[in-house]
């Protein structure tokens, strides 16, 4: 399928989520998991070692403009596997695994199309990517990537909290920015509220309530200056659709915020507006229940991620091409 390329990238300042509570990743609360959604699909067939995958050339990867090890076709429920990366097959499936016990099938589904793993160099400044998602020419589903890098074979169920918490952010990205947010026949001269290289975003849609109350005071919907009161994590100064998915995901793993002050906070309070979220974030953290997220197991993962961050101002890549434009 052909697919038209508009890239969204985290690299996780995770020491500021673990500094909040010392003891754990996840922190405690009352929230109870009868409301979670229980899905019979919860690992579909993609998820076995041994499921049968067919061999693609280099010519797939080249399309991603770096280095695929393989990806799983929803529709089809077939791995294709990149022949000069045969021998990382089952690190790809493990960490479809992972992604699969945490986010349900339920609610994936609907939104993507296919599971990317890949690899990409360190730039000069010794930083990568974590994960990204594309949007398809049809605009109705989405292409989820996640950095091979990131795996830990040696204790899959410790040592994958970078895991767990790229797929979050990602999979935000595609609640937030799919057809049921934003209005792709509109052209940015006829929209009236915000609009993204995917559409206009509706009124109602959680990144414009989101934007009007944390970024419509700003000079630009870009590079916001970081501050530890405003921003969960430095990368969400990137521009509101990073802040959006960042706050997402610390919501996801914090408690409530009580009678928040700090605007930090009440981006993360601003997700309880949502009933539909609050049963999201209360199924993926049931789900964690089969991880141990504790700070000590997840030493070298939190390790690694606070090595992976940076500043906005030092990562730039120019597009190779007009309809190959990047945005981070």
């Amino acid at each position: 399928m052909k697919v038209k390329y508009y890239f969204f990238y985290w690299i996780a300042l995770v020491v500021l989520l673990i500094s909040c509570e010392p003891d754990d990743i996840i922190a405690p609360d009352g929230i109870d998991d009868a409301n979670a959604i229980n899905d019979e699909d919860q690992n579909p067939s993609g998820t076995d070692l041994n499921y049968e995958y067919g061999l693609f050339t280099t010519s797939a990867q080249q399309d991603l403009e770096r280095p695929i090890y393989s990806y799983y076709d929803l529709d089809n429920k077939r791995w294709n596997v990149n022949e000069k990366y045969e021998s990382k097959y089952k690190n790809s499936v493990s960490i479809w695994s992972v992604f699969n016990d945490i986010i349900p099938h339920s609610i994936y589904n609907p939104l993507m199309y296919e599971f990317y793993i890949y690899t990409q160099p360190e730039d000069s400044d010794g930083s990568t990517v974590a994960g990204f998602v594309q949007l398809s020419d049809s605009k109705d589903k989405f292409l989820l990537a996640i950095n091979e890098t990131l795996y830990d074979s040696v204790d899959v169920k410790a040592n994958n909290i970078s895991i767990i918490y790229t797929s979050i952010h990602e999979y935000f990205h595609m609640e937030s920015l799919n057809n049921n947010q934003l209005d792709d026949d509109m052209s940015s001269s006829e929209c009236n509220t915000i609009y993204q290289n995917e559409g206009c975003a509706k009124s109602s849609s959680y990144l414009y309530e989101f934007h009007q109350k944390f970024w419509a005071d700003l000079s630009s919907r870009s590079n916001a200056t970081f501050s530890v009161s405003d921003f969960v994590s430095e990368y969400a100064t990137t521009n509101d659709i990073e802040d959006i998915a960042e706050s997402f995901t610390f919501f996801v793993f914090r408690s409530r915020p009580t009678n928040p002050t700090f605007v930090k906070d009440k981006k993360v309070a601003f997700f309880y507006d949502y009933p539909e979220l609050i049963t999201i974030r209360t199924t993926l953290r049931r789900n964690f229940g089969d991880y141990d997220l504790s700070n000590e197991k997840n030493k070298n993962k939190t390790d690694l991620l606070q090595n992976m961050m940076h500043t906005c101002s030092q990562r730039h890549l120019h597009p190779t091409s007009a309809s190959k434009k990047l945005t981070f």
